[in-house]
């Protein structure tokens, strides 16, 4: 099943919903206003019922909709480490935003219990943490021995807080 759309994939599914049916008719006046009311409530009940992909069929998106599939596939493992204010749960839609699948993203607190640093990331986003944690050996800080690590391609530091803005701000600097 088709994950739901958001709202900018919801505006593309509805544009072209209607080229599709500007094909078919000609689409005019209140004609036209009357099929794009009725375009928007059926995508809309789609992707809430979980629907959407056999009305994308019959509205013409449906490549579109595979291709958002494909982009969603977890390519890229994500660490986040530190701590935040932020609920884990706006911490994933943050991350489903920029199109990282929630089952490639783990999150450890501030006291980083149960991070491996063998782990291999293609980031790892740091926000507050200790300066010295246990089995770190004698490394002085876990933010030098992060920059050292081989496992991890970039190292993405937040420093002082994570918040949404600086989460996004650093998404899109890595991406």
């Amino acid at each position: 099943m088709c994950k739901l759309l958001n709202d900018q994939e919801y505006l593309v599914a509805v544009n072209l919903a209607m080229g599709h049916f500007s094909k078919q008719v000609e689409l005019t006046g209140s004609y036209r206003e009357s099929v794009l009311r009725t375009v928007r409530f059926d995508i809309s009940w789609a992707n809430r019922t979980g629907e959407l992909e056999n009305l994308a069929k019959e509205y013409g998106f449906y490549d579109y909709l595979n291709s958002l599939e494909e982009d969603r596939k977890p390519s890229k493992k994500v660490c986040l480490i530190g701590g935040s204010r932020m609920k884990k749960k706006d911490i994933y839609q943050t991350f489903e935003s920029h199109r990282i699948a929630r089952d490639s993203i783990t999150i450890y607190d501030y006291d980083l219990k149960g991070f491996d640093l063998n782990e291999k990331y293609d980031v790892i986003f740091s926000g507050p943490i200790p300066h010295k944690v246990r089995k770190m050996g004698k490394t002085r800080s876990v933010l030098s021995k992060l920059e050292r690590n081989r496992n991890c391609r970039r190292l993405v530091n937040n420093q002082l807080k994570i918040t949404k803005n600086t989460l996004n701000r650093g998404l899109e600097e890595w991406s």
